[in-house]
């Protein structure tokens, strides 16, 4: 859909609310940008959604959080989320955030 790639351990897919749910070893690509969950909720139409336990990467920036929120095209909301620029598991040094 519109340039999106998923795939999941699971997939629902409902064509009428254009709303699908991902669980298990998620990886959502859209506009080059990975997102790595555990669970995800998104609605196609609307660019919204949520996902859990999530990793990405956004250049420079290491991103995890607990939950994840995309409110729109370009608003996002993050619970318990890690932000570092260092790539090392744990990183040595790093950003973190209750929301």
């Amino acid at each position: 859909h519109r340039g999106m790639e998923l795939k999941a351990d699971y997939v629902r897919l409902d064509l009428n609310s254009k709303e699908f749910l991902a669980r298990g070893n998620v990886v959502f690509l859209e506009k080059s940008q990975e997102i790595l969950a555990e669970e995800m909720k998104y609605n196609l139409r609307e660019e919204t959604g949520t996902a859990g336990d999530v990793r990405t990467f956004n250049k420079p920036w290491y991103i995890r959080a607990g939950k994840f929120e995309k409110a729109g095209p370009d608003g996002y909301l993050l619970e318990d989320g890690i932000f570092t620029t260092c790539d090392l598991s744990p990183p040595h040094y790093r950003f973190t955030a209750k929301r």
